[in-house]
């Protein structure tokens, strides 16, 4: 009898313990990219470009990617670069960017 509620107590134990792996999804290039892009396009807003994209992104982390994007304008500066810094916390991506150059 004992011996049957301790296997029992033990079996719900078990099962009230979370999965590691499940919770700890890492965030995907894909979704690295896309905030990336979203940051660009608002880069572009800000400036007039006419044009933007994500040249590359590189995760320098676990948790964060690092992407290089470019905005286009059709007078003036041609190219402008950003480094734009991905950090996902919480399933959410949180972007920023440094060292807007234009050439």
């Amino acid at each position: 009898m004992i011996k049957r509620m301790v296997a029992t107590a033990t079996a719900a134990a078990i099962a009230l313990v979370p999965v590691a792996s499940a919770s700890a999804v890492q965030p995907s290039k894909s979704a690295a990219k896309a905030a990336a892009l979203a940051r660009a396009k608002q880069l572009a807003k800000q400036t007039h470009a006419s044009s933007y994209k994500v040249i590359r992104c590189s995760r320098s982390t676990p948790s964060r990617y690092v992407c290089q994007v470019q905005n286009g304008f059709k007078s003036g500066a041609r190219t402008c670069t950003a480094t734009v810094t991905v950090t996902f916390s919480a399933g959410r991506a949180r972007t920023g960017y440094s060292n807007y150059v234009c050439f």
